[in-house]
């Protein structure tokens, strides 16, 4: 299975859904709301709706850097929001910055 995960430091909550921010990028979570950065908060309603669309061959993980900076240490992230698309464990692809649904199909369609 392919994984994409979107590392943010968005100020996480609730939105009526179980689940909690991912610790690894191999656990993806339910969509969280998120408030204070801009370009993160405008692409969240486009994660939200590939997290449908790729169902059973894309989990969406996201993920706050502030709470977990060991891991966006490890996979160098400097800017946000910052999508990596696992698979097999391995990062096979990265965008840095803002998309749009042409280019997060584009991003993903050679791996799932």
């Amino acid at each position: 299975q392919v994984e994409l995960l979107a590392l943010h430091n968005w100020a996480l909550r609730r939105r009526g859904v179980a689940g909690n921010p991912p610790q690894t990028p191999h656990q993806c979570t339910a969509p969280l709301a998120c408030a204070g950065c801009g370009p993160c908060k405008a692409i969240a309603p486009l994660l939200d709706q590939a997290a449908g669309d790729y169902a059973g061959k894309l989990k969406i993980g996201k993920l706050d850097v502030d709470k977990q900076r060991a891991l966006a240490m490890k996979y160098k992230v400097r800017n946000i929001p910052s999508l990596l698309l696992f698979k097999g464990g391995e990062v096979v692809a990265t965008h840095v910055g803002t998309l749009n649904k042409g280019k997060l199909e584009a991003l993903v369609a050679d791996h799932v």
